[in-house]
């Protein structure tokens, strides 16, 4: 083969643009796929393909090798075609649930039985197809206008939707493999030994380029410029469009974000000094411990708590309202919030029965107040063990179930690496314990490990707050037990995030004042049956402020212990990813969602078969290319004992005879030194030629495959 390094060189480029093609689409929507699964395949369909590519001179007898590839997969596709059916509508689906929320389209469409859950294997069978038209079209025509038309094809829809962009990563991969193939498409075609090398250069340059940019713009902190927002803005105030680009929780957010903490800097924090100044009253049926929920934070990135990517909350299933997601098999009660001073952030009770009119979830990062109004009742189920999932089972819980684990799993990698060994070294990863043990444990753990106060210094700079805290601090406050606990809590593959409110304490009927000093931080994880559960990691010697608009009744009975958390009755189960960012998921005691079902052993099977026979297939081509070789180039001498030595070969598989002619210019050429004349040369060549010829018609049928293909002998 010439040209091995351009060779090599070409089969890389393909094999990176079409994982990465792939990857853009996983990012852009959501889908989830076992990269690895699909890298390896691809690896080695290109691997084959550019070898037919490379060696098969005719192109009919390319053409035929690889449609018989085509046709082992089209089969495997037929006998699996339900497993195939349902991740074709899984990857639909994945893309409606984005279009519905801008175009008045369905949100699911279901070919098989069920939906899929994955599309690992239908991402493989399309990488066989691709890998194919890819590397004949550069690696045998030297062409790459059909390459870069099937990449713009898969990479159109990632923008259809401003927020559906892929991932930066996977995204400037792509753009360096087709950069670099356009570079090099002179070269590759008059130069050959040169354009893999062109290519190459040009694709690590690329690279470098690309890598200096996202050194000064990270991922994380890329956004739309200012000049396309007011672009867009203005396009859509002159044609009347009502924002069709953002869904109703983008809406919600950005009407609310000058009201809202959008971060909070944990690196900031300090000894805290107490104001007393009143924020709200608030007056119970029952009295007790009362958390109101305000704000939950999603991303920690820097020693900062955040709430909800753009990105993200353009990914939040459409109406869903977790705020009212929970009912209960006993009595309502009611509760009364007064605020003091206007705020367009509703601080809620847990598990509400509904919205009071004019307030309006913003996704689940809190609830907005969209009037005037200063005083809410809010009915809410008690907080008891057997309150359950008023979705459970339904498509909406499923969307947002499989929301929250893609969302609240996060953390930066070198906390994660302290945070497992901490969890390690307590015994947090044991895999014979329950969630609810392991979230006992981490309570636990976390609010007895340091001393609570509110004079707990600032962190040093340069340190993780969560880390710091764990392993250095002696004292700490609600902000600082809160961030170990959700951290820890995503440690063990539990969704957890934080959220700040108010929490306090009251009495039946009676109106309790609410200060700044009641203001409050703690952890909230995520039941799959009750929704989200607070969880209190502050210590005991913890104690609310509390300010009574009334005397306390004499004798009366109130309840002041915590809220105790609910015991989920199943174990969370996250759903796979194979996206990669920034931050690191932590791995959950759940097996991957590559088993070895019926899909995958068929998958295998034929694969196995596929590749055995295209290593016959490509045996014999080297034997009969290396063969032709011997055969065509040296003196006559040389070519004509080697067509003897092939001839001789001849007859044992056969009763022809060697004439006499043939032999005597045989023992010319090997024993005197005389030269052959190519009329002599073509007398041994038509006797090896004809010889095959009549071994060959006179073979049973049976036969002829094992003679042909095993021992090349045609």
């Amino acid at each position: 083969m010439k040209n091995k390094a351009s060779f090599t060189i070409d089969i890389l480029l393909c094999v990176t643009l079409i994982s990465s093609l792939f990857y853009c689409l996983v990012t852009s929507f959501d889908i989830k796929t076992e990269w690895y699964i699909i890298v390896v395949p691809t690896a080695i369909f290109c691997t084959i393909y550019g070898l037919l590519a490379s060696l098969v001179k005719k192109s009919g007898v390319l053409f035929i090798s690889v449609a018989i590839t085509m046709i082992v997969f089209v089969f495997t596709l037929l006998f699996s075609l339900e497993s195939i059916l349902e991740q074709l509508s899984y990857v639909i689906t994945q893309v409606l649930k984005l279009l519905s929320q801008y175009l008045p389209v369905q949100n699911k469409i279901i070919l098989g039985d069920t939906l899929g859950t994955s599309a690992t294997g239908l991402f493989v069978f399309i990488s066989a197809i691709l890998s194919a038209v890819f590397t004949i079209s550069l690696i045998r025509y030297k062409r790459i206008l059909i390459p870069s038309l099937l990449s713009m094809v898969l990479l159109v829809p990632c923008f259809i939707l401003v927020n559906t962009l892929p991932s930066l990563v996977c995204l400037f991969i792509a753009i360096a493999s087709l950069i670099a193939l356009y570079i090099s498409k002179n070269t590759r075609k008059f130069r050959p030994s040169q354009g893999g090398v062109i290519a190459a250069i040009s694709f690590g340059t690329m690279l470098v380029v690309m890598t200096i940019l996202l050194a000064f713009n990270p991922i994380e902190k890329y956004e739309r410029f200012d000049w396309q927002e007011n672009l867009l803005q203005s396009i859509e105030n002159s044609f009347n469009i009502d924002d069709g680009r953002k869904t109703t929780a983008e809406k919600n957010l950005n009407e609310i974000k000058g009201s809202l903490e959008e971060k909070e800097n944990l690196s900031d924090i300090s000894p805290l000094t107490q104001t007393h100044t009143p924020v709200m009253t608030v007056t119970s049926a029952v009295g007790g411990n009362i958390y109101l929920k305000g704000t939950a934070y999603a991303d920690y990135r820097d020693n900062t708590w955040s709430i909800i990517s753009d990105n993200n909350v353009a990914r939040y299933p459409q109406d869903f309202v977790p705020f009212t997601a929970t009912i209960g098999n006993n009595a309502l009660t009611d509760t009364r919030v007064h605020m003091l001073n206007e705020s367009k952030i509703a601080y809620v009770p847990y598990f509400l029965e509904s919205l009071p009119d004019n307030l309006n979830s913003v996704a689940d990062v809190c609830v907005k107040n969209d009037t005037d109004k200063n005083e809410f009742n809010y009915s809410h189920y008690p907080f008891y063990a057997e309150n359950t999932y008023r979705y459970n089972n339904s498509a909406e819980a499923e969307d947002y179930k499989a929301f929250v684990y893609d969302t609240y799993l996060e953390i930066p990698r070198k906390t994660q690496i302290e945070l497992r060994r901490i969890a390690d070294q307590e015994g947090f990863l044991d895999s014979e314990l329950t969630v609810s043990e392991k979230i006992e444990m981490v309570k636990n753990y976390i609010s007895n490990s340091k001393t609570y106060s509110l004079k707990t210094p600032k962190m040093p700079s340069g340190k993780d707050f969560a880390t710091w805290f764990l392993n250095e601090s002696d004292t700490g406050y609600c902000v600082h037990f809160a961030t170990a606990g959700t951290l820890m809590l995503r440690v063990l593959g539990i969704p957890a995030r934080y959220v700040t409110g108010y929490y306090a304490t009251a009495y039946a009927n009676q109106s309790v004042t609410v200060t700044t000093d009641n203001a409050h931080a703690w952890v909230e994880y995520y039941s799959d049956t009750a929704g989200w559960i607070p969880l209190e990691c502050t210590p005991s010697s913890f104690q609310p402020a509390r300010y009574i608009g009334s005397q306390r009744a004499s004798g009366s009975s109130t309840d002041t212990t915590q809220p105790t958390t609910v015991e989920p009755t199943t174990a969370p189960t996250a759903p796979t990813n194979g996206t990669a960012s920034h931050s690191t998921k932590p791995k959950n005691d759940i097996k991957s969602s590559f088993e070895f079902n019926g899909f995958t052993i068929a998958m295998m099977s034929l694969g196995i078969v596929a590749l055995a026979l295209i290593a016959i297939f490509l045996r014999r081509i080297i034997i009969i290319k290396k063969r032709k070789q011997r055969f065509e180039t040296g003196r006559n001498n040389k070519r004509t004992i080697c067509i003897y030595k092939e001839l001789k070969n001849l007859t044992k598989i056969s009763h022809l005879l060697i004439t006499d002619e043939v032999k005597s210019v045989y023992e010319k050429a090997r024993f005197s030194n005389h030269t052959i004349s190519d009329d002599e040369l073509k007398i041994i060549e038509n006797a090896y030629y004809n010889s095959i010829e009549e071994i060959y018609n006179n073979l049973p049928r049976i036969k002829k495959p094992y003679y042909k293909f095993i021992k090349a002998i045609k």
